[in-house]
């Protein structure tokens, strides 16, 4: 945020000087370029329109083909934002609607009608029984024709024609009198030097304007600011081409030529019409671009009266207004922009904590904004005092207007009433005088003047001078006199000072009679001297305000411009002069008839607020800077823990962003559909370009990319933007140093229609999967097929010999006595001999054979597409041959040898387990028939598997129905014939009644994994029996697999014996398989259970090679003699000599001994005498259940039963 602050005070500090951006603006002209648009182009050509921000195309009249262009049709359609056209304007259909008139460049119309010399044309009269041609679809058809009906000319014996006109159609007699715009034809006349006669519009009126500056009222609501700069402008660029007119003629033959009309002289033709156009624009006398409401909405009702528009127009609605501010905003900007820049500062200030500056900064803010309020109150209370001035000036312009109609409604109808009756004598003059200056004592006299010649005058004394005034011969009156018949209205000319003393205004009204044909003729004048004073006064003015030739100004805070009804044109005739100079000045127009006057007031200057607002502003102020200072306070408090917030968030994003870089995972945004809104510096890295920043295009992540690889990666982020579901995928990618690299992408759709993606590196994770699929399908040590490998192989094999209808022969392979070669040699040695087997079973083979190790010293080969089971017997028997080869290993000598079963598809089995399985039993078949040969699956095999198999589930029934039971063996002291301890046996009496030997279901049991379970349940009940006696002891055994059990089997068994009260007359019968195993630590197992108090007898012994080392290796309780050297007394005098060497070491070592299977007397004697302590057999006691053993001890006293 801090980073942020410089931006945020320039902006702040800029806001009020940005405009808005460069705008393209389009100006429609409704002729060719020349120099009647000069203001447009100084405007653009010096840079006035740029100063706005405005970039100004101004527009030919014509097409290409020179086509006219209508710039009404151009600006309603949006093809340009301004127009200029003609009062046209007016009665286009939509002008009510859709059009706004900004500012009228010429004052006055600059319509002329011409002659040539022969035809006379001095009055307007003189074109009656004309033929008279114009440009169609102009205005000045209409203005012509209102003239002439304000005049009664009948307008049916003129024949109107509409052409393209120039001075040809009167030199070639087309037509008699053409009506067009004034400069153009008077310079054509003066070039080809032909005279011609001129009656100029504007000699007889000032109703209409020119060149009409305008835009749409879409545009001027939705862009105001646009059409005020613009106005500014173009009436800035109209003074600087009325001031440089030699200069804008050059730099417009420069830059903007004709497109279609063409002169033979274009500079002499542009500075005609700039000689020429002072005339129209009435600049200075006038500001460019001023209109005047009144004479609109007399144009109005002219064009009304003519048919040109048939229903009244919204004068105001027409005439665009800018708006008004209520505030004066550059008196108010200052101390914004110093409030911005405090707040900007105390928000620095504030992430900082910078208390103390911070408490000035938001002082110096509360005064400026309490100086800021106060300033704005002051504004409001001008502008309502503004408001109220206006109000003023209304109410007095509707007094002015209403003293002055009823006094002109007087003398209005005195000339109505003359007109109908042209022969009045001297007596009804009089009468009809009397009556009207009774009831309105304003009017001094009154004037009959029939052909401009006074003959009539009420009352006559004082006034005998007037009388046989003629006014067409009288300098002074004779212009006033010949307006009032020309436009055939009533004027109000005036104030002026009369002979006879005082201030008047003279109201002259113009008499038309009708002849025996209906033709309005000119009758003459009837004039009317309207006290000036007195009609101040009845207005509601002070008379004494009233100026005169010596006094130009009075102190008044109002003043009445327009003598002689000439508006903005007329000089001032009331009050102070100085008001229409004043900034402030509110201006209001007063009719009257068609001309007009212009009130304008100053408001009250004194708008300082009250004391009592200042001192609850100022208070309020105070207040408020008490509380902010309360709440910087609590701001601190609040921004340490956003601090602290956004320290935590920062710590995490790093972390983030480390655990990116390590696990190569970079992240990106992804908004439109295909650009990169975000993205981490990572995945520049992993997609291998150079770093850019956001937003680009998506395609550019593809550039390093081959063309596969780069449609991959758009395909997937398509498919997501298209299905709206997460999608992935891996491309391979070939960086430029050769290598290969994966990348790993993700992506996901968001609600809000964006994606969120990750790129990963994932070269290692594919490097250490090729690893793994290695050391999952291939032998770490052999580098053969492993097992799950061998049999995927062999069923896809299956199946294509399915297809093709072939054999395939399984050989399961098993190394004799490797066992002993990896004790005696070592681990080392024993890879070297597994590695040598896998090399001679892959030379015995074919390319096409599948080798492989299942584990251990167990190897398959399969056979493919054989002819007859004689080749696999051939191939088996190569195989033998070739391990019956010595093998030479680190200098040693090993001779080794091989077992084989063989199986035949779809002979023996059609599935890979089956015919696997059968090749195993097979091999077993030839461990059992002397090993080092090979043997063919068989029926009887099918049959033992089968066996194996049903006792399989029945046991595992059996053990979770509790079907299995304990028989317990005594274990006698032999020399007093006690029991001193028993042996656990498992047995499996079926429901049935069947009984399952344990010669059949413990091997099951042991190769299943069910032996563990099967320990338990022979643990749990022989801990039972010891609750029931005193002294003796039972012996459990315990399988070598409940050690590997995943399911903590040795981890259960050991928390059964340890919860038990008697555990310590527990002894645990282990075998030699479990000392001799490398994957356990036995020495330390056995250990744990002897500090337990549990003692460890060996059973089995001397039937191992290594028997002696494991005495010397562990440390155990017990041996059991094998019951194989027992069975051998009375018959080998090598095993009963044995048998004394195990007693004499047992001795020795302290390590109690028990003969097992004692059968005979004799072996018993012989055990005897040779000091042979504990035994156990069929002779002294077979197993038994529990109650039994429980009567047996009894019966020998060997022990005292508890129960």
């Amino acid at each position: 945020m801090i980073k942020a602050i410089p931006r945020l005070l320039a902006l702040i500090l800029c806001w009020p000087l940005l405009g808005w951006a460069d705008t393209d603006i389009n100006l429609q002209l409704p002729w060719d370029h020349e120099f009647r648009f000069a203001g447009y182009y100084a405007a653009e050509d010096k840079g006035l329109y740029a100063k706005h921000d405005m970039r100004v195309n101004i527009l030919s009249g014509f097409g290409p083909q020179g086509t006219p262009i209508d710039p009404i049709e151009q600006v309603l359609n949006g093809k340009a934002q301004f127009g200029v056209a003609g009062i046209e304007l007016l009665y286009h259909p939509q002008a009510n609607d859709k059009l706004r008139i900004l500012a009228p460049i010429f004052q006055q119309t600059a319509t002329s009608l011409f002659s040539l010399a022969g035809t006379p044309l001095s009055k307007l009269q003189d074109l009656t029984g004309k033929r008279i041609a114009y440009i169609g679809g102009s205005s000045q058809y209409y203005e012509l024709q209102s003239l002439l009906r304000q005049l009664g000319i009948d307008t049916d014996s003129i024949v109107f024609t509409e052409r393209n006109i120039d001075l040809n159609d009167l030199l070639e007699g087309r037509a008699d009198v053409i009506l067009a715009y004034g400069p153009q034809i008077q310079y054509q006349a003066q070039t080809r030097q032909i005279a011609v006669n001129e009656l100029a519009l504007n000699n007889f009126h000032r109703r209409y304007y020119g060149d009409i500056l305008f835009t749409s009222a879409e545009f001027a609501e939705r862009k105001p600011k646009h059409v005020a700069d613009f106005m500014t402008a173009s009436q800035d660029g109209w003074h600087y081409a009325l001031d440089h007119t030699d200069e804008l003629v050059n730099t417009l033959l420069r830059k903007y030529p004709r497109t279609y009309l063409r002169q033979s002289n274009l500079a002499a033709y542009n500075q005609f019409l700039a000689n020429s156009l002072g005339v129209y624009i009435q600049y200075p006398a006038v500001p460019v671009g001023y209109s005047d409401p009144v004479r609109w909405q007399v144009v109005v009702d002219a064009l009304l009266q003519v048919g040109a528009i048939h229903t009244p127009l919204n004068v105001n609605n027409l005439l665009w207004k800018p708006e008004e501010n209520t505030q004066d905003y550059k008196q108010l900007l200052p101390y914004i922009a110093a409030l911005c820049l405090c707040i900007a500062l105390i928000l620095y200030f504030v992430t900082r904590g910078r208390h103390r500056p911070l408490l000035v900064v938001l002082a110096l803010t509360v005064i400026l904004g309490t100086m800021l309020v106060e300033r704005w109150l002051i504004n409001q209370k001008h502008e309502l005092v503004k408001i109220n001035q206006l109000e003023n000036n209304m109410q007095m312009r509707a007094q002015i207007e209403g003293v002055l109609n009823n006094t002109l409604t007087g003398i209005h109808g005195l000339a109505t009433h003359i007109s109908a009756q042209p022969n009045i004598t001297q007596e009804d003059f009089k009468r009809f005088a009397a009556a009207m200056m009774r009831r309105d004592p304003s009017i001094r006299n009154i004037a009959l003047a029939p052909d401009l010649k006074v003959d009539y005058v009420y009352p006559l004394e004082g006034n005998e001078a007037a009388l046989e005034l003629d006014y067409s011969k009288n300098d002074a009156q004779r212009e006033a006199a010949y307006r009032v018949r020309d436009r055939g209205e009533m004027v109000l000319a005036g104030p002026l000072e009369l002979v006879q003393g005082g201030k008047a205004f003279i109201a002259r009204a113009p008499v038309f009679v009708s002849t025996e044909n209906n033709e309005q003729i000119f009758w003459g004048l009837v004039a009317a001297p309207i006290d000036a004073p007195r009609l101040m006064l009845r207005a509601g003015l002070n008379p004494d305000h009233l100026l005169t030739p010596e006094t130009t100004s009075v102190t008044s805070n109002i003043a009445i411009r327009g003598k002689d009804g000439k508006g903005t044109l007329g000089e001032v005739f009331y009050g102070n002069a100085a008001i229409f100079s004043h900034p402030n000045a509110l201006t209001v127009p007063i009719n009257i008839g068609s001309d007009s006057w212009i009130l304008a007031a100053l408001p009250p200057q004194n708008t300082e607020l009250a004391q009592s607002s200042l001192l609850a502003i100022r208070t309020l102020a105070l207040l408020v800077f008490i509380i902010f200072t309360l709440l910087i306070s609590l701001l601190r408090k609040q921004e340490d823990k956003r601090e602290q917030y956004e320290e935590n968030i920062r710590q995490n994003q790093r972390l983030l962003t480390e655990i990116g870089d390590m696990a190569q995972v970079a992240g990106l945004r992804i908004a439109g559909g295909n650009s990169i809104t975000e993205i981490s510096s990572q995945a520049f890295n992993i997609m291998h370009i150079e770093p850019r920043p956001t937003p680009f295009s998506a395609d550019d992540l593809t550039r390093n990319l081959s063309r596969v690889a780069g449609l991959k990666l758009l395909f997937v982020m398509r498919k997501c933007q298209d299905s709206k579901e997460r999608q992935q995928t891996e491309i391979q990618v070939e960086i430029p140093d050769g290598q290969i690299q994966w990348i790993k992408v993700i992506f996901s759709p968001q609600p809000n229609g964006e994606l969120i993606g990750a790129i990963q590196d994932i070269t290692r994770q594919k490097v250490n999967e090729n690893t793994i699929r290695e050391q999952a399908t291939m032998d770490r040590i052999t580098q053969l097929p492993n097992r799950w490998f061998f049999t995927e192989q062999t069923a896809i094999e299956l199946t294509k010999a399915k297809r093709e209808n072939t054999k395939v022969a399984m050989l399961f392979i098993d190394v004799d006595n490797f066992k002993s070669i990896n004790d005696s040699l070592g681990h080392a040695t024993g890879d070297d001999f597994l590695r040598a087997i896998a090399a001679r079973l892959r030379a015995c083979t074919r390319e096409s054979d599948v080798v492989a190790r299942l584990g251990g010293d167990e190897f398959t080969v399969l056979l493919t597409n054989i002819d007859d089971y004689k080749n696999a017997f051939k191939v088996a028997e190569q195989i033998i041959r070739s391990m019956n080869q010595a093998f030479m290993l680190l200098g040693n000598q090993i001779f080794s040898s091989v077992s084989i079963g063989i199986s035949i598809f779809p002979d023996d089995a059609t599935t890979t387990e089956t015919l696997l399985s059968h090749a195993d039993q097979a091999m077993y078949a030839s461990k059992q028939s002397g090993k080092n040969n090979a043997s063919f699956f068989t029926l009887a095999m099918q049959e033992h598997s089968e066996r194996q198999h049903w006792i399989y589930n029945e046991l595992v029934q059996a053990i979770e129905e509790d079907q299995l039971s304990v028989a317990y063996q005594p274990i006698f002291n032999l020399a007093d014939q006690t029991i001193a301890d028993c042996e656990a046996l498992a047995r499996w009496h079926r429901p049935d009644g069947q009984t399952i030997s344990p010669v059949e279901f413990i091997p099951v049991a042991e190769s299943s994994g069910l032996i563990s379970r099967l320990d338990l349940v022979v643990l749990r009940k022989s801990l039972a029996l010891l609750n029931k006696t005193k002294n003796m002891g039972v012996s459990v055994n315990i399988s070598p697999r409940l050690f590997h059990e995943t399911e903590k089997g040795f981890a259960n068994w050991r928390a059964m014996v340890m919860e038990h009260s008697q555990k310590t007359r527990v002894t645990v019968e282990i075998t030699e398989r479990l000392l001799v195993d490398d994957r356990l630590d036995a020495e330390q197992l056995l250990a744990e259970l002897q500090r337990e108090g549990l003692a460890i007898s060996l059973d089995d012994f001397g039937t191992g090679y290594s028997s002696l080392s494991y005495l010397s290796r562990f440390n155990v309780n017990k041996l059991k003699i094998d019951r194989s050297f027992v069975m051998a007394i009375g018959r080998s005098k090598t095993q009963e000599t044995l048998i004394e060497t195990i007693l004499s070491m047992g001795e020795k070592l302290g390590i109690d001994v028990v003969a097992e299977g004692i059968e005979t007397q004799e072996q018993l004697e012989f055990l005897r005498e040779r000091g042979c302590r504990y035994g156990q057999g069929f002779l002294l006691a077979k197993p038994m259940p529990d109650a039994q053993l429980m009567k047996l001890l009894r019966e020998k006293n060997a022990i005292q039963s508890t129960s």
